[in-house]
């Protein structure tokens, strides 16, 4: 393969923007960026115990040997000699070209040079990330930066003579492929020696979760049956790496094993490929070791096994012969009973044997009841399929759905434990490859780094050295893929290319030929080309692999580059923008773009990215304390207060202390803006949702006034809602109403209709449904609904999740007082839909008590425990404001399920609330309730209950909530029935 410093110039005459021939050197970028890369290697350290006394010469000549003799073996399995000298030496794996088995082969030759006993060699393995060198020199040696030179040394030295001793890593690596056993010297280091005959066929160590492979799997046996009936057959299982063929046959061989059938499995593996016919042999000796009932069949087939391994022993076998022979052998093992032969991992097989399988298409021709099912690589890596195709049937597997990819993650031993979050990004980056999954899943259980599905190249594991190997693959094209990368899985090319300083439409045609190797896909956006990385992991990889200097460099040049004409030019998102300054280390510019980002995201509505944009913002912050005036993050915390408002509620601790940092900055700031109202606003909001009656009153009052001398309209019109609430809250019915109508009044759907970017929610629309509600309280029903579709349509023109969710929660509470509880589950469910799909936390909780209510209307018991947990979530949040009602509802179920002292426990918490926070409007509804569980817990109590009852109506009246008048006339009524009752006995 072709490496960097390697490469034939590759120049060809473009036209340039400006008309003129330019010649296009796609070698220069591998030689600006350098052959020094950050990638997964093997080291094999090789030392020889020293002979005592030897003559000089003798120990040239035995040097000689040693080098020769590890050389060659060295070669045989792939790696790269390194330094040699007389005592020990050095060869590594995974550079200057990667493959997937590098550890394994690494082993293997290990195994090799230890098992001569002439040479006295004792061998250590160890694999980690190192720091390849820019230039293949071999004077240098494998010139690598990393620990595994010298750990591997390390055990060597500790290893006797014969001996193969490799790192936990190593050993992980390697998995069930080699025997292992535990080193009793030292710090105990694992030691590995020959694998047993059996090994090849070691299956995974715990049952694989199969999904979605149902079809493929009636397929494998529907030729089972057909062969057990004496049809043979022969089935080659396709499909890229890890999309889980070996899952899959593996499940087709335990139920036929648990039918009773008899099933032959060989492995081919990547250590014997030099070795010819190595699979068959293993074959034939299953062959031979499996019993015929009957002995006249033993004697023929023994008879045909000494032909087959008279065959193989030859120098050169002759295939065709031996093709026919072992049919012949396996014709006469399976005649009483059908046999399974399952020949895995087709693309680690030797030349030879591909031609034996080719061959063995003429078995179809012999009467027996035999399935033989290979596994191969493709379609990109299918050469073995290529071989074997004629007189095969191709069952190609797909890739998994992401729904299936989850259910894996989920089922999987490490997968159970991740956030949602984390298996949603795992299922992002496996592109519908199991293996990649479960191999994702593994590294994010094993580190706390949430990016640890995007950081291959930060531990060895098995996955970097396939994805490096698809890296290698490209050739001269490899260096642009890297370059690319550090724009990201989706790229905008005129970028890149201004990046690299290289003409657009010769960029292209580059940038086509990896769409050709299907590593790249096109998508074509008006004049422009865009490309997407089709698979995430080797986006990742290639990525991880640039140095983060080099990577610093790129990401600086391409922040400045789209910081300019070309962003604009582009319409690039300022959050791109950001990210680059970030990763090219500069602070400052990276705190002016996050903010930029925030303030977009925010009047998009997006608050869960602007919140992210706004903690990147400030973590720039950190680092350049200098970055911009007070005046700035004071703007930036005033967002992240309104944002935090929606997605955690006001009442939450972050939402709180944002709004306290951003009054202290104002405080710092000379700025002669408005912000210090918009602050007060996010205050006066906060005692609202917290159920602070008169701090909130006091605090819209102030804050109506001043925005009115400042002629700030719009911020007097909020203010307005909010002190509507409070005064609701403190039980001013008829004053809410009239300042409810003079917001909504108040609001011009074309100059305020922008005004929930800015304070999360439409003023208007919340004014009306808060304003519905208020109506509702005074029994007002007609006005109520009519206020209902006004809000609703607001809400609806202007299209705001945010808004939404509120108007439809505040509309449910009015339905409720109204006694619809139909149209305040309806609305409920609604407002939940939204606030769940949007993350606005505090109003999920409120439609989620709604709904408790409701359900507890027809089961009380089982509304009642739903509304216990919601209440305690709710409360979680910091909320205050609708807990008064909430317990009210709830003890209304208690005493519908009978449950008079349950109800009193859910009163006891608000009976002071009045008093503490100012909130009086539904303390005529506590007094009611109380009263009617007592009396029901004590009937005697019936005269006291009676006051209550009294104390409530009168409470009602002077609020104005005639709702609450007509509830508290009926409990008299109730009351007075149990007062009779007491009484009559006594008459």
């Amino acid at each position: 393969m072709a490496v960097y410093s390697q490469q034939k110039t590759d120049r060809a005459a473009v036209v340039s923007d400006e008309g003129s021939a330019t010649p296009f050197d796609l070698g220069w970028i591998g030689r600006s960026t350098g052959r020094a890369e950050r990638r997964q290697v093997v080291v094999l350290a090789i030392g020889f115990h020293p002979i005592a006394d030897a003559d000089p010469e003798d120990l040239a000549e035995l040097h000689a040997r040693q080098r020769v003799f590890v050389a060659r073996i060295v070669a045989r399995y792939g790696g790269k000699l390194g330094r040699v000298d007389p005592d020990q030496q050095l060869a590594a794996w995974g550079w200057p070209v990667a493959c997937e088995a590098d550890t394994r082969l690494a082993v293997a030759a290990a195994l090799d040079i230890a098992a001569d006993a002439d040479m006295l060699a004792r061998c250590g393995v160890d694999a980690g990330i190192a720091i390849t060198p820019d230039v293949d020199d071999p004077v240098m040696g494998l010139g690598f930066v990393g620990e595994m030179i010298g750990t591997a040394v390390e055990r060597q030295s500790a290893a006797r003579p014969g001996e193969v001793a490799v790192s936990d890593t190593v050993h992980r690596l390697v998995g069930r492929a080699f025997e292992a056993e535990r080193h009793v010297r030292g710090d105990q280091r694992l030691v590995l020696r020959r694998r047993a005959a059996h090994a090849h066929d070691l299956g995974p160590a715990r049952p694989v979760v199969l999904v979605g492979r149902d079809v493929e799997q009636s397929e494998l046996m529907e030729r089972w049956h057909a062969a057990a009936s004496g049809r043979s057959g022969l089935v080659l299982v396709e499909g890229e790496a890890g999309v889980g063929k070996s899952a899959l046959v593996g499940e087709f061989v335990r139920k036929i094993l648990e039918s009773g059938g008899r099933v032959i499995e060989v492995r081919c593996v990547p250590e014997t490929q030099h070795v010819a016919l190595e699979p068959i042999r293993l074959l034939l000796y299953r062959l031979e070791r499996l019993a015929s009932h009957s002995r006249t069949l033993d004697v023929d087939a023994n008879g045909s096994a000494v032909a087959c391994r008279t065959l193989l022993e030859q120098p050169e076998p002759p295939v065709h012969e031996l093709a026919a022979a072992i049919g012949v052998l396996l014709a006469r093992k399976c005649a009483t009973q059908a046999v399974a032969v399952v020949i895995e991992d087709l693309h680690w097989a030797d030349a030879a044997t591909l031609d034996f399988l080719r061959r063995i298409a003429a078995w179809q021709r012999i009467s027996m009841r035999a399935l033989m099912v290979g596994t191969a690589r493709g379609p990109t890596e299918a050469a073995a399929a290529r071989t074997i195709r004629d007189g095969w049937q191709s069952l190609v597997i797909q890739r998994l759905t992401s729904a299936q990819i989850a259910h894996v993650i989920s089922n999987g031993e490490h997968g159970a434990g991740l956030c949602a979050k984390t298996r949603q990004l795992i299922c992002d980056h496996a592109d519908g490859i199991p293996l990649y999954a479960g191999e994702l899943a593994k590294l994010c259980a094993q580190t706390p780094d949430s990016n640890a599905h995007h950081r291959l190249l930060a531990r060895p594991n098995r996955l970097n050295a396939g994805l490096t190997q698809r890296l290698d693959s490209l050739a001269g094209l490899k260096p642009l893929a890297q370059a690319a990368s550090v724009l990201g899985r989706l790229f905008d090319s005129r970028v890149l290319a201004a990046a690299l300083d290289m003409d657009v439409r010769a960029l292209d045609e580059r940038l086509d030929m990896l769409v050709n190797m299907e590593v790249l896909a096109r998508r074509r956006r008006h004049e422009a080309c865009h490309y997407r990385f089709q698979h995430a992991l080797l986006w990742s990889q290639a990525y991880g692999s640039v140095l983060k200097t080099r990577r610093r460099t790129l990401h600086l040049k391409i922040a400045g580059l789209l910081s300019g004409e070309l962003g604009r030019r582009i319409e690039i998102a300022p959050e791109q923008v950001a990210h680059h300054w970030t990763k090219g280390g500069d602070p400052g510019q990276s705190f002016t773009w996050w903010c930029q980002a925030a303030l977009a995201a925010a009047e998009q509505g997006a608050a869960a990215s602007a919140v992210a944009y706004i903690n990147h913002a400030l973590s720039a912050k950190q680092q350049a304390p200098g970055s911009g005036p007070p005046h700035d993050e004071a703007v930036l915390m005033s967002v992240l207060g309104a944002q935090l408002r929606t997605l955690r509620g006001s009442a939450s601790l972050e939402t709180v202390a944002a709004y306290q940092r951003a009054l202290e900055l104002v405080s710092m700031s000379a700025s002669n803006s408005d912000l210090d109202l918009d602050i007060a606003w996010g205050l006066a909001a906060i005692h609202i949702v917290r159920g602070e009656i008169h701090d909130a009153a006091e605090t819209s009052s102030r804050l109506v006034s001043d925005a009115s001398e400042r002629g700030r309209g719009d911020i007097a019109m909020i203010a307005l809602r909010i002190h509507g609430t409070a005064r609701l809250l403190a039980g001013y019915v008829q004053e809410a109403i009239d300042i409810f109508r003079d917001a909504a009044s108040r609001y011009n759907p074309r100059t305020h209709g922008e005004l929930h970017r800015r304070y999360t929610s439409d003023p208007g629309a919340v004014a009306l449904a808060h304003l519905a509600q208020a109506q509702a309280l005074a029994a007002d029903s007609v006005a109520s609904r009519q206020s209902r579709r006004k809000a609703l349509a607001v809400a609806g023109d202007l299209a705001h999740p945010h808004t939404t969710a509120n108007v439809l929660g505040v509309l449910a509470l009015s339905a409720v007082h109204l006694g619809e509880p139909g149209v305040a589950a309806a609305l409920s469910r609604a407002s939940l839909r939204i606030a769940a799909q949007h993350g606005h936390t505090y109003w999920e909780v409120r439609a989620k008590l709604i709904l408790a209510w409701k359900q507890g209307l027809r089961e009380p018991e089982r509304g009642l425990a739903t509304i216990a947990e919601e209440l305690e979530r709710y409360r979680n949040t910091g909320a205050g404001r609708a807990v008064a009602i909430h317990h009210c509802l709830a003890a209304e179920l208690a005493m519908r399920a009978g449950l008079p002292r349950r109800a009193l426990e859910f009163l006891a918490p608000v009976l002071s609330r009045g008093q503490q926070h100012g909130e009086w409007l539904y303390f005529p509804e506590i007094l009611r309730l109380q009263a009617l569980a007592e009396v029901a817990i004590d009937p005697s109590a019936a005269s006291r209950a009676m006051l209550a009852i009294n104390e409530a109506e009168a409470l009602a009246n002077d609020h104005g909530s005639t709702v609450f008048v007509a509830r508290a006339v009926k409990a008299r009524a109730v009351i007075e029935a149990v007062a009779v009752c007491v009484l009559k006995p006594a008459r």
